[in-house]
């Protein structure tokens, strides 16, 4: 689907470095949960925090998904979801939402085959 690799020229390591899939405004009014399965792989085992970006009227909110994703050399499934009563602050309908992988600092390389959203 997707293969990122990333190398800095600077003699700084950035801060972070994202990948920012837009959502549209995704109206969760009614819902139970928000669940994300990625399916990926990586030459050299990596982490990976995934974000629920919520955004209004010029501000936004950031909700990360409680598990962090691990990319290993074979393809491996992650799967994690955010539970509405859990997050009281989640707002349910807003002008427009990302999903938001945040990967390590510095180089990496990583294939994302399947990226699934679901709402329940």
């Amino acid at each position: 689907m997707l293969s990122l690799s990333m190398q800095h020229g600077g003699s700084k390591t950035p801060k972070w470095q994202a990948l920012h899939i837009s959502l549209g405004e995704m109206n969760l009014s009614g819902s139970l949960l928000l669940g994300v399965l990625i399916k990926s792989r990586s030459p050299s085992s990596m982490t990976t925090k995934i974000c629920l970006r919520s955004g209004k009227d010029g501000d936004f909110q950031d909700i990360f998904f409680s598990k962090t994703m691990v990319s290993f050399a074979q393809a491996s499934v992650h799967l994690d979801v955010i539970e509405f009563d859990k997050n009281p602050n989640l707002p349910r309908q807003v002008q427009w939402r990302d999903l938001i992988l945040f990967f390590r600092p510095g180089e990496f390389d990583i294939s994302l085959l399947d990226i699934r959203l679901f709402v329940v």
